[in-house]
């Protein structure tokens, strides 16, 4: 049985290491039939594990092509059905997701959307047209080429597999070719940059660049745009109006005349894209799709003129022209903020650095003393950042809008913060910010300063960007569901020793320090009171008088030599930590509970530090909302296989009600009864965030923070509050002790 159990877990940790690997489509604007299309063609593929999810969609969107706008509530529905999170911004889209669908109809929006993927190093596809004009489209190259993005954009008509064929030379060298589609002109683009791109985009895929100058015809019933190549060969556009609405076309070879390909669906288009996201290699050139619009732009100029032949070259003029009218806008030097990094002692400061953060300059100072932990820093760091290490020098007075990443020793975290914003540096520091009373008074002197200079001191309290606990916190908000508040309980269990496929964690020796790193009731509890607020009272602004400590106890873990030395490679016991040695045993103050009440409430939260974790488990963390209506918990033990799950417990009436509330915001859940009144939440493992995925969230957030200038009130006292618990909870605990 226990067999059984284990292999239950490896296949479910195998999927969970799948989903953390997989990358997340994000979508901008739902006023076209391609983003639901798109979204159902990667969420519903039949291919298990995905590699791609699209996870989040920004709506808008057009506001002034009424076809369009009128459609962004009805894709907006349809696309929840897919599983999609709606947000509110396109920054907020961008925390949230790896790459880039940009869908917005109305290409006039393209650039200011697309630049803002780009300061963000997405990759992204930009469906047609890449811009409403040549000159649009012109600036949006070129605003990637400085941001070093990469993009593409494409008709679905391009990947058809006949046209592939044909462009692979399968049927031989093409002479000519005339193919056609459906022209709707729309007063805000360019003629054919709406959609007679179609037929376009398909004479291209065949003939391929190179031609020279064109001349068009027009009627009320059509035009037809004939295109002179450098070779001699002729190429020609009908575009269809008011007629069959049709692809396709003819190319021409040195015996015969064969079809090309029409519209078969966007499945071979979605392919293409998903491989783009995976390789990072454009199928389409920017040069034969700046070539296309110059080509319709050219057709235009010619239309003008009452069909004289206009050259290319005449039109890259002109749309080069506009670009850089256009591109002035983005020409001001933007403040690049610069990051710094002081001792990063724990593995959490590299993972701020997994990935390249929008508006901060790729160098990054880091000021720390040589030895292993500024390597293993330096090893753990993503690609994209230039690392400048400074050993035996202090920080330096900050620029305006500079910060400082602080992850390792604790004993001295609210001194270096306090020195940090003195010298003028906003803060994004790791728990805990104070172990000690002393320490919370610099903590107290610290937000202080900080508010007088206008900068932020941010926690790294990375479970608020945990999708679970954004639903358990959704479910208690739910008054209806949930009822009042009447109790909550908390544990959390970790473990010294850890190796993970083969590699083992190694803790610096201060680790076992409680005078360095902390008691667990110091440490670990900031999460968990963290969650208590934040889940339990959200959007309260906390006081002191509203939270009372009524009971804190604390306990050792004991730790042998041998495995003190398995878990640091220490040989022996350093001479710091003689305090803590009993015979031959380390034991660490590493266990504890704290009791306290919130408004009343009463709060029961409790930690625990094993060496190992028995085979075929880890890390557990559970919870226990208890309403007056309702129970809301997550379980992570045995009975899920070590999996963490959300259960309610309610009436099924109750139940479902609040299932289709939390559906609007997390629409890929679903409640799952299992018996006597419970229900599991169920969330798939490929919407569930990982480790790493809430330090991106969580820096995105500071950032934008330090960019407003208006830290919020609620998350400085209550953060003063929580340490003034944990503090007190210490010198509690302590007391009890024989």
């Amino acid at each position: 049985m226990a067999m059984k159990k284990t292999l239950l877990f490896l296949i479910l940790l195998s999927a969970g290491i799948t989903a953390a690997a997989q990358q997340r489509i994000g979508i901008i604007g739902l006023d076209t039939s391609h983003s639901p299309a798109f979204a159902r063609l990667v969420n519903q593929s039949g291919d298990l594990p995905r590699k791609f999810v699209v996870t989040a969609a920004y709506p808008y969107g057009t506001t002034t092509i009424e076809s369009a706008r009128s459609r962004i509530p009805k894709y907006t529905e349809e696309i929840k059905r897919y599983g999609v999170e709606i947000t509110d911004s396109i920054g907020e889209l961008l925390d949230q997701v790896d790459c880039i669908l940009l869908e917005t109809n109305d290409g006039n929006l393209h650039l200011e959307q697309a630049a803002q993927v780009f300061k963000a190093g997405k990759k992204i596809y930009i469906d047609k047209p890449v811009g409403a004009t040549l000159g649009q489209a012109i600036a949006i190259y070129e605003l990637a080429e400085r941001y070093g993005a990469t993009f593409f954009s494409s008709s679905a008509l391009r990947f058809t597999v006949r046209n592939q064929e044909i462009r692979s030379g399968k049927f031989g060298a093409v002479r000519g070719a005339d193919c056609y589609s459906p022209h709707s002109p729309e007063p805000s683009h360019a003629d054919f940059g709406y959609y007679g791109l179609h037929g376009v985009e398909e004479l291209y895929t065949v003939m391929g660049t190179g031609c020279e100058a064109v001349s068009r015809i027009h009627s009320e019933k059509g035009d037809i745009v004939t295109g002179k190549w450098k070779d001699g060969r002729l190429g020609s556009f009908r575009a269809i109006i008011g007629g069959p609405y049709a692809y396709g076309g003819t190319i021409y070879l040195e015996k015969e005349a064969v079809p090309t390909g029409g519209y078969t669906g966007y499945q071979p288009l979605v392919d293409e894209i998903l491989r783009f996201f995976e390789t990072g290699i454009c199928p389409v050139s920017r040069e034969e799709t700046l070539e296309i619009f110059t080509f319709m732009e050219a057709s235009n100029m010619s239309l003008k003129e009452n069909g004289a032949l206009v050259t290319l070259e005449a039109a890259r003029k002109a749309g080069e022209k506009e670009a850089q009218r256009l591109l002035k806008a983005y020409g001001r030097k933007e403040k690049v903020r610069q990051m710094a990094v002081v001792n990063p002692g724990h593995f959490h400061a590299a993972l701020v650095l997994k990935g390249r953060l929008a508006g901060v300059s790729p160098d990054v100072q880091v000021y720390a003393p040589e030895g292993p932990e500024l390597q293993a820093f330096l090893d753990a760091v993503g690609s994209g950042w230039n690392l400048h290490v400074h050993t035996g020098k202090g920080l330096p007075k900050a620029g305006k809008g500079d910060f400082v990443v602080l992850a390792g020793d604790n004993h001295d975290k609210a001194a270096s913060i306090l020195a940090a914003v003195q010298k003028g540096y906003h803060v994004l520091a790791d728990k805990p910010l104070a172990i000690t009373p002393d320490d919370y008074r610099l903590l107290v002197e610290a937000f202080r300063t900080a508010g007088k200079k206008g900068l932020t001191i941010y926690e790294l309290m990375t479970e608020r960007y945990d999708t679970q606990n954004r639903i358990v916190q959704a479910l208690v908000a739910d008054r209806d569901f949930f009822g009042e508040m009447v109790s909550i309980e908390m544990e959390s269990v970790h473990h010294f020793y850890k190796n993970v496929a083969g590699n083992i964690l190694r803790r610096p020796a201060w680790y076992y320090d409680i005078s360095r790193q902390g008691e667990g009731i110091a440490d670990v509890t900031t999460h968990l009171i963290d969650q208590v607020f934040w889940a339990g009272f959200p959007g309260r602004t906390l006081t002191s008088a509203d939270v009372t400590l009524l009971d804190a106890e604390h306990s050792r873990t004991w730790l042998t030599p041998g495995q003190f030395t398995a878990s640091t490679a220490e040989e022996a016991f350093p001479s710091f930590l003689a305090p803590y040695i009993e015979g031959e045993r380390l034991g660490v103050y590493s266990n504890g509970s704290l009791l306290f009440q919130v408004d009343g409430i009463p709060v029961h939260i409790a930690v625990r530090w094993d060496y190992e974790a028995p085979a075929g488990s880890g890390d557990t963390a559970s919870s226990v909302f208890e309403g007056s209506l309702a129970q809301v918990a997550t379980v992570q033990d045995g009975s899920t296989s070590y999996i963490r799950q959300i259960q309610v417990s309610a009436p099924a009436g109750r139940v479902r009600t609040a299932e289709e509330r939390l559906r609007e915001a997390f629409p890929y859940v679903r409640f799952v009864e299992q018996g006597e009144g419970r229900y599991l939440v169920d969330v798939p493992l490929e919407r569930r965030t990982s480790h790493e995925d809430h330090f991106h969230l969580l820096t995105g957030a500071f950032l934008r923070l330090v960019g407003s200038g208006t830290p919020p009130a609620e998350g400085i006292s209550n953060t003063l509050v929580k340490y003034g618990l944990t503090t007190a909870a210490v010198e509690l605990a302590r007391k009890k002790d024989p």
